[in-house]
Order: structure tokens, then sequence, then C-alpha cells
């Protein structure tokens, strides 16, 4: 009976067991510290083998190793092999020594050699230089020998044209267009003839400078061709005076400068200058601007030569 009444009242057993739990609280917590006491021990002490073993090691390594004599005992037969390998490998040694030094030699030889031939290739280029120099040289000093010589042969062969004054005629012209007329005898000199002969005539206050003609000046042909050693008699030229801005009031002395132009046989041109002064052949003093009507008219005027 008191079993059924004892499993009919559940509570009471949960009652007992919270009590025999509350009593003993204090030996379980205390169980429980002793036994994480214990486990953070071995830990600890795991942690301190650790260690020590590290130690350890590194101290081994950082010990110098203490060599171990090793005897190895080998046959006759395997020492004289390994003697005859020896002096074979000492003898390719040498050889490949030897062989090296005479390559050595063999290229500073061959440096020397390309060293010296290209000193001879760089004189033999300033030698041909020098040659091509002289040479160029030569053929100029030829080329101005033929030159010269083919001018001297132009010069002794071509055709020279020489004019002498004759008189000098005063031309009145309409509307004071006056001018002057030169005559005189034409020689022509050399071993050739002169083609193309042509004459103009400047007249001035002052002398001519330089030997071309003025611009503007037309020259008069009066010879196709004149053979060598030839004269022509009474060859004229005139110009009026406007056309060289002569003043015939003038009190300067008058001054005439005659161009003769004609072509010799290598078709050069050439030209010739004539230039004198007019003079009063009475009085032996230069005909002026306003004196010259009166010299033409009286036949009294000559030249004095430049």
């Amino acid at each position: 009976m008191r079993c059924g009444t004892l499993f009919q009242r559940p509570d009471v057993l949960g009652n007992v067991d919270l009590v025999m739990l509350e009593k003993h609280r204090g030996l379980y917590v205390a169980a429980l510290i002793f036994v994480a006491a214990g486990q953070l021990a071995q830990a600890q002490e795991r942690l301190d083998q650790s260690e020590q073993l590290a130690d350890d090691e590194q101290a081994a390594a950082e010990q110098p190793k203490v060599p171990v004599p090793v005897i190895i005992l080998e046959s006759e037969e395997a020492v004289e092999s390994r003697q005859r390998a020896q002096e074979e490998s000492a003898q390719r040694e040498k050889a490949d020594l030897a062989a090296q030094q005479g390559m050595n030699l063999a290229t500073e030889k061959m440096a020397d050699y390309a060293l010296f031939q290209t000193a001879l290739v760089l004189v033999g280029t300033i030698a041909l230089l020098w040659t091509l120099l002289l040479t160029r040289q030569a053929n100029r000093a030829a080329r101005d020998a033929v030159s010269v010589t083919r001018e001297m042969g132009e010069a002794q062969t071509r055709a020279y044209l020489d004019f002498r004054f004759l008189s000098a005629t005063y031309l009145r012209g309409r509307n004071g267009g006056d001018g002057l007329r030169i005559s005189g005898i034409l020689h022509v000199v050399g071993h050739s003839p002169a083609k193309y002969v042509r004459s103009g005539l400047w007249v001035g206050d002052q002398m001519h400078q330089g030997e071309e003609p003025p611009l503007g000046m037309e020259l008069q042909q009066f010879g196709t061709y004149v053979a060598p050693a030839s004269v022509m008699n009474d060859v004229s030229v005139q110009v009026p005076f406007n056309t060289v801005n002569f003043n015939v009031g003038s009190a300067n002395q008058v001054w005439c400068c005659i161009f003769v132009q004609w072509e010799d046989i290598f078709n050069k041109t050439q030209t010739a200058k004539y230039q004198f002064a007019l003079i009063d052949t009475s009085t032996g003093t230069h005909l002026t601007g306003a004196q010259l009507q009166l010299g033409c008219q009286n036949n009294t005027v000559g030249t004095s030569s430049s």
C-alpha cells in the first residue's frame, strides 16, 4: 500500500533529489575545478615538452658536426682501377689545358695577324686615295694644258680686225637730229677669215668705260665673210647725237668709241674696241662739242688715241 502511495506521489521523489543536489553542490563544483586544473596542468606540461624539444633540435642543429671517419675497404683491383681512372682523368685535364693554351695562343696570333692585316689595308687605302688624288691632279693639269694649248692655237689661228681713222663728217638732220659719221680702213689680220662683221659708233664728252658695246646700241653689218689679210677701205659708221645723249654745245672734248664685232672660225664672238678723242689738226687742241661742226666743215678733224 505504501508503494502504491509512493508511485502515486512522484513529486515527493523530485523534491528529495533536489534536496540532495543542493546539499552536494559545493562538492560537485570542487570536483569540476579539480578536473579543469588537472587538464590545464597536462596542457602546460605538453607545451613545455614541445618547447624543450624544439630547443634541443635547434641546439643540435647549431652544434658543429663532428666528422666520423669512414674506412672503405677496397680490393687491389678496385684500387688499381680507381688509380688508373684518376691518372687518366689527370692526363685528360692536362691535355685539355694544353689544348686550351694552344687555342689561346692561336687566337692571340690570329688577333695579331688581323691587326697587321687591318694596318696593311689602311696603308693600302691611304696609298690608293693618294694615288687617286695625284691622278686627279695630273688629269686636271693635262686638261689645263690642253685648254691652254687650244686657246693658244685658237689665238694664233683666229682673225683680228684693226680699224684706222680717216675722216669725220658732221651730219645735219631735221629738227636738230644731227649726227656724226666716222670713216676709216678695216684690216683683217690673222690666218683665218672673219664672219658677220658689224660695227657701231658711240660719241660722248668723256671716255667710254667697259669693253662691250653699251646696251641698246645697234651694230651695222657690212661684211658677211672677210678673208684673212684683206683690207676694207672706206668703212663708215655713224650715230645720231640724240641716241647717245651727246650735247653738241658742250665745252668738253669729244670722245669717239668704235665697236667692231665678228665671229671667228671657232664660232666664237670677238669684240674689238677703238677709242679716241677728236682734235683740231690745225691747232693740235681737242675739239669740243661746240667746235665739232666747224672742224668737220674745214676738214681739220683728227684723232688722239686714248
